[in-house]
């Protein structure tokens, strides 16, 4: 009974769920917003399709980066990414990734934001997200 409850959550957010307590994840739409040590990302599911997809999750992750070097006068890079069941690979300028490596994608990698930037890119990315789901 438990793990029907369980695998009713979508993907994305079971693999958030159980990241580091350093990264900080947040819904904006249909669209996840995670920052973390490694740089920010941003996530969706394939729904209705990859193609649409790909234009709503790179518009979220431009978004982001917009809002947050206007507030901080730069913006670290962030990956727009497309959460799948399958194979991995990439549609437009959008990479695919299979959930199974979400964690390891998402904390891999040179740890380039410190606590404190951490929380203030969540703090401004906290402020639009009204403005990134809307799109």
């Amino acid at each position: 009974m438990f793990q029907a409850l369980r695998s009713a959550r979508p993907p994305i957010d079971r693999v958030l769920e159980a990241l580091p307590p350093e990264y900080h994840a947040m819904a904006s739409g249909q669209e996840r917003i995670v920052v973390g040590p490694t740089g920010a990302f941003a996530l969706t599911p394939p729904e209705p399709d990859v193609e649409t997809a790909a234009r709503r999750v790179s518009t979220a992750a431009s978004d982001v980066r917009k809002y947050v070097a206007a507030a901080l006068s730069w913006a670290p890079f962030v990956d727009a990414l497309i959460v799948v069941d399958g194979p991995g690979g990439r549609v437009e300028s959008v990479g695919l990734v299979p959930s199974r490596l979400l964690t390891q994608m998402i904390t891999d990698g040179p740890r380039l934001l410190d606590d404190h930037l951490v929380d203030r890119i969540m703090a401004e990315v906290d402020q639009h997200t009204t403005a990134i789901a809307k799109r």
